[in-house]
This record gives C-alpha cells, sequence and structure tokens, in this order.
C-alpha cells in the first residue's frame, strides 16, 4: 500500500494521504479487527475462572518516523498487577509471561504427583477390573525442620558473700563458701566463739608437747651423763656437788646430790656425827632432802600434763555445744523459710559439724600425748628412785670412811 504522507508545521503532525483503493482496503481491515476484539472480549469472559489476572496484548511496535510508544503502566503490567505470583503468570519474578495465541497467558503445567500401588489388608497389590494394580498418592514425607542451635547463655558472675565477723563485714569469694574459712565466716557468733577456743586450746596443746618431746630428750641424755660421769668417780659428795656445771645443776640427780651434800656440810660444821645416833639422824635427814629435790623436779617434769587432761577430756563436749547450737539456728532459718529444701539446712549443719571436728582435732592429740608422756615421767621417776636408793648407799660408805 502506498502512503503519502505530508508535515503540518501548524500543527505539528503528520497527515497521510490516501486514495480510494486504499480506504476500501482500510475500511476491510478495520471490520476484521472489529470482529476480532470482539470475539476476544467473548473468549476472555468464559476463560476469566482459569486466569488469575487478564494479560493485555504486547503493545504494538513503534512505527518509524512516528511519536514513540507510551510506555507500560503498572495498571497494564501483568507480572505487576496486584495479587500475582509467579506461578500465575508462569515464569520467575522479573520475566516475561508466556502469552498463547489467544493472548491469553499460559498456566503452568501441575507438578506430577508420585504414586505407588495400593496395598489390601494382606499386603498385596489391589488390581482394578483391567488386572492391573490400582495406583494411589504415595505419601509425602515431610523435609525435617532443623532446629536451630541454641544459643549459650553467658554465665553471670556470681557476687562475693558477705559475712559478719563480730561487726566486722567481710567480703568472701563465692567460690570459697563452703571452703574451711567460709565455714568459719558465716557461723553463728556463738559457734565462732566455740571455734576459736577450740583452736587456742589446741595450738597450746601442740606447742606443750613439742616443748615437752625435746626436754624430754635433752633431759635423759643429761641424766644418762651424769650418772656415767657420778659412777666413775669415788669423790666425796661435798666436793661433787661443789664441781658441778651450770647444765648439770637442772637435773634431778645432781639435785639430790647437791641436796645430800650441803646436809653433810651442815652437820660436820657442827661436830662428827660418824657413829651414833648422829648417823643415824644425818641418813634420815639426807634421804629427807633428797626426797626434796626429787619432788620439786618431779613437779618440774610434769608442767603442762594438767591442760593437756583438760583439753583431751572436754575439747569434744565443747565442739558438740557448737555443734548442737549451730544446728538448732539452722532448724529455726528452716521455719522462718517455710522451706524444707536442703540448700537451706545444709550451710548451718555444715558449719556446726565444723566444730565438732575442730573439737576432736584438738582433743585426740592431747589424749595421746597426755598417756605418753604421763608414762614417760613414771619411768622417769623410778629412774630418780633407783638413783636414791644408789646415793644413799655411797653417803653410808663415807660415813664409814670417815670414822676411821
Amino acid at each position: 500500500m502506498n502512503k503519502k504522507r505530508q508535515w503540518s508545521r501548524d500543527k505539528g503532525y503528520t497527515k497521510v494521504v490516501m486514495t480510494s483503493d486504499e480506504r476500501c482496503a482500510s475500511r476491510v481491515a478495520r471490520g476484521i479487527a472489529a470482529g476480532a476484539f470482539a470475539f476476544s472480549l467473548t473468549f476472555a469472559s468464559a476463560s476469566a475462572a482459569l486466569a488469575q489476572s487478564p494479560a493485555a496484548p504486547p503493545p504494538p511496535e513503534p512505527v518509524a518516523d512516528s511519536p514513540a510508544a507510551p510506555a507500560a503502566t503498572p495498571a497494564t503490567d501483568p507480572a505487576a498487577a496486584p495479587g500475582a505470583t509467579p506461578a500465575a503468570a508462569g515464569t520467575t519474578p522479573g520475566a516475561t509471561p508466556a502469552v498463547g495465541p489467544d493472548g491469553l497467558p499460559i498456566a503452568p503445567a501441575p507438578t506430577p504427583v508420585p504414586m505407588q500401588p495400593k496395598l489390601g489388608p494382606d499386603g498385596k497389590p489391589v488390581l482394578g477390573p483391567d488386572g492391573q494394580p490400582v495406583m494411589e498418592p504415595a505419601p509425602v514425607t515431610p523435609a525435617p525442620t532443623v532446629s536451630p542451635a541454641p544459643t549459650p547463655t553467658p554465665e553471670k558472675p556470681k557476687e562475693p558473700i558477705k559475712a559478719d565477723f563480730f561487726g566486722l563485714e567481710v567480703l568472701i569469694p563465692a567460690d570459697e563458701e563452703y571452703s574451711l574459712w567460709g565455714l568459719f565466716m558465716i557461723a553463728h557468733p556463738v559457734v565462732k566463739v566455740v571455734m576459736m577456743g577450740l583452736i587456742l586450746a589446741s595450738i597450746i596443746s601442740w606447742a606443750i608437747l613439742i616443748s615437752k618431746l625435746i626436754y624430754f630428750s635433752a633431759l635423759n641424755r643429761r641424766t644418762t651423763n651424769f650418772l656415767n660421769d657420778f659412777r666413775s668417780s669415788n669423790a666425796p659428795l661435798q666436793d661433787m656437788s661443789k664441781s658441778l656445771s651450770g647444765k648439770d645443776r637442772t637435773t634431778p640427780p645432781a639435785a639430790m646430790v647437791e641436796a645430800a651434800g650441803n646436809e653433810i656440810d651442815l652437820t660436820f660444821a657442827q661436830g662428827p656425827a660418824s657413829s651414833g645416833e648422829k648417823r643415824e639422824h644425818l641418813t634420815q635427814r639426807i634421804a629427807s632432802a633428797m626426797s626434796i629435790a626429787q619432788a620439786s623436779k618431779s613437779a618440774e617434769l610434769g608442767a603442762g600434763m594438767a591442760f593437756l587432761a583438760t583439753v583431751g577430756s572436754i575439747a569434744t563436749f565443747v565442739g558438740l555445744f557448737g555443734t548442737v547450737w549451730g544446728i538448732m539456728f539452722s532448724f529455726i532459718g528452716i521455719a522462718k523459710s517455710k522451706s524444707t529444701n536442703l540448700a537451706v539446712v545444709a550451710p548451718g549443719i555444715a558449719e556446726a559439724l565444723f566444730a565438732t571436728a575442730i573439737g576432736l582435732f584438738a582433743a585426740i592429740p592431747a589424749v595421746v600425748f597426755y598417756n605418753i608422756f604421763a608414762r614417760r615421767i613414771a619411768a622417769y621417776n623410778q629412774r630418780l628412785d633407783s638413783f636414791s636408793s644408789e646415793l644413799l648407799v655411797r653417803t653410808s660408805r663415807q660415813l664409814d670412811q670417815t670414822a676411821h
């Protein structure tokens, strides 16, 4: 078709001038287009239930040397229509939907459902009238849901525990609440006093037993040396007592020799007493002087024994008193909190039992070493009794020698 185009400068558009044949052909084309448009409207109304949103036909391509075609608006864009989904358009978002010859979008093919033979009660496939197994949809196994890993909750640092030490506030680390120091600090004031008394008694007991072990070891050594020197010497008792050194004078045998020598000097200063009643009286006075010296030294040997006996006999009962007191206040705490939870009563019972443990720690060593020292003192006193008899024999011999 030949067309003549004229340009109008005043009106700003192109005027097309056609011949008569061209006008006839144009009318026929317009009639065909109108019929096609009416048919498309009828078919669109019949298939409206199948399509989610009607799709407009693609815009005609712009003709060269003509004004630019208007851009598609959101109202005419099937992919951007409200409520449209990628499944309805048959394509992914942002892609141009497939359109059929009738101008409507092509619906996507349904996903095939997996089928499996239907089983009867006996476990065998059920056969249809045609002798083929009856098929049924296979059960769909749901995908396992993966639960997210729990986020670890950071532990909150424990705050220190406040304890009252006779009016002074003391902070105890939370991890040392049930240590020995923590049990002592959270105890009742009466239980604290009991614990402190038992600890002090235990310290004194250990000091006594260590000092007495050292004392008995040195005393036995010095006594053995003195007895060896005494038996190997024939000097008079008066001269022997005057020749004693400072260390030898502290031993009980040396004190007995010195007492006997002093008594002989005092008696002979008044005149000879080597025979008759004077000699008998002198022997009795010498025995009495040695007994007095022996008794004084024996008292020194028993220093601290009374304290060990006291601690060994009552420390356990004092600790038991602290235990009873602590348990009593633990049950009072249960009554106030109205809870039978073990965590409520456990600290009080623990501190109470700690008092008993301290009492046993103080009493057991005191009893054991008291028995050890009592046996050693008895053995040493027996040794002094034997030396006293030996000294009287030597004194009698010396008096006999002076009588000639």
